[in-house]
């Protein structure tokens, strides 16, 4: 199956350093065990990343790994838009003490 997909990303090198268009990689594995299990796995991940300020900047990239449906679940269920909203209407920690 390919998926073709493109983010941006980012790194810290001193300051964070941004590498913008960069094409996702997707591995898929199927794992019979000798007890008639089957594991899965996705991996999600970059190439190295450069900075887009300064070519000399690199990093090996990331990776995540998905090792069962209730991981990559869990994952999305953290990232949705509505626990983004609610940890961004928090209040700040300095502005708690004001």
């Amino acid at each position: 199956m390919e998926l073709r997909c493109r983010v941006d990303a980012y790194f810290s090198y001193g300051k964070y350093q941004f590498d913008f268009n960069q094409p996702l990689r997707f591995a898929f594995f199927v794992n019979k065990n000798k007890g008639g299990t089957v594991d899965y796995e996705l991996i999600v991940s970059t190439g190295e990343l450069q900075s887009s300020s300064n070519q000399f900047m690199t990093s090996d990239g990331l990776a995540i790994i998905f090792n069962d449906v209730q991981e990559l679940d869990d994952f999305l269920n953290k990232i949705s838009i509505q626990k983004i909203d609610a940890f961004l209407a928090k209040p700040k920690t300095d502005a708690l003490f004001k």
